[in-house]
């Protein structure tokens, strides 16, 4: 849409509709004393130099466009931030102990440099047998998170948050945990990128994890990210579309009650290799993975019931926006 407001003028429209009217009567008094009227003419009609211009008619497109251009667009290779994910929903399938999670999670959307934000978790467990779990675990959490660029070639991500994770029957407080994360990125050069930091976990098994490593574009297809504790590779399929694999530690501690009753805390960890397609473009991308969590145990702070866990399948769903 482009309209030439500059050479408008108000009055001149005014104008133009009373040159349209009749010619104006002025009563004046004649030498004889009577009324008589004389006309007033202008000496010159009045000529509006610049009308209003419409260069091009006004389509819908062309907000919805210019909308658009506003937002980031997402492509191959760029970086979304540390565990950048904002809302998933996973399936664990084991044939001793399972979970089926929905999750909307504190992060910042992309493009956004700075925001505290609320997120929330559903967890709903299957198994074990024994030693005695609930059915259903909740997380509540905030956070403040900046995520920000402090030079032309270093960016910093920094999150702060508490939250409460728990089955709200026993003791919540003893739920309470404070994750976050501080972690930098330093551009070497067009291939290399250092990463460092720290990842605050404040689980029962693990308090917090070092982040290092760095991402490397041998390609303009190919990005290796050789960052601990979440590595991965990608590779390009197509304008919209990539294929990659990856590691993490997953898992979680929540206060429960169990059977006694006695308040305690539980703590599920695993280590997961993924494998999954994503799809990339306007101002989001969507992930689906399928992958295979291996070393999985479940520990009490009471230590009464701890135990191992066989393997288990993994089908998860994760949005960026």
């Amino acid at each position: 849409m482009r309209c030439n407001f500059a050479n408008r003028r108000p009055w001149s429209v005014l104008l133009t509709a009373l040159l349209a009217m009749p010619a104006w009567q002025s009563p004046s008094l004649a030498e004889d004393g009577s009324l008589q009227t004389t006309d007033v003419v202008l000496d010159a009609p009045l000529v509006i130099d610049a009308p209003l211009v419409i260069d091009a008619p006004i389509e819908t497109s062309d907000i919805s466009d210019a909308a658009s251009a506003e937002e980031p667009q997402i492509e191959f290779g760029d970086w979304l931030g540390y565990n950048a994910s904002q809302s998933q929903m996973s399936w664990l399938s084991g044939g001793d102990f399972g979970m089926f999670s929905l999750e909307s999670l504190p992060s910042l959307k992309i493009g956004q440099e700075s925001a505290l934000l609320i997120g929330t978790g559903f967890h709903f467990l299957n198994g074990p047998a024994t030693p005695d779990l609930p059915p259903r675990l909740f997380d509540f959490q905030a956070a403040c998170q900046v995520r920000k660029a402090f030079s032309q070639h270093t960016l910093l991500d920094v999150r702060l948050g508490v939250g409460a994770f728990s089955d709200f029957e026993g003791s919540a407080r003893k739920g309470v945990r404070f994750p976050g994360h501080m972690v930098a990125y330093h551009e070497l050069d067009t291939e290399f990128v250092s990463v460092f930091g720290v990842e605050f976990l404040d689980r029962d098994d693990i308090s917090l994890l070092p982040v290092a490593g760095l991402v490397w574009k041998p390609h303009e297809d190919l990005v290796l990210e050789m960052i601990f504790p979440r590595p991965k590779v990608q590779m390009q399929l197509n304008d919209s579309s990539a294929l990659y694999i990856g590691g993490e530690l997953g898992g979680g501690t929540w206060a429960i009650e169990r059977t006694g009753p006695f308040n305690d805390n539980v703590t599920y960890r695993d280590l997961r290799i993924t494998c999954g397609v994503m799809h990339f473009g306007d101002s989001s991308d969507s992930v689906l993975e399928v992958g295979w969590a291996f070393d999985r145990s479940l520990e009490f702070r009471s230590h009464q019931g701890d135990q191992d866990l066989d393997g288990a399948f993994m089908l998860r769903s994760i949005t960026h926006y």
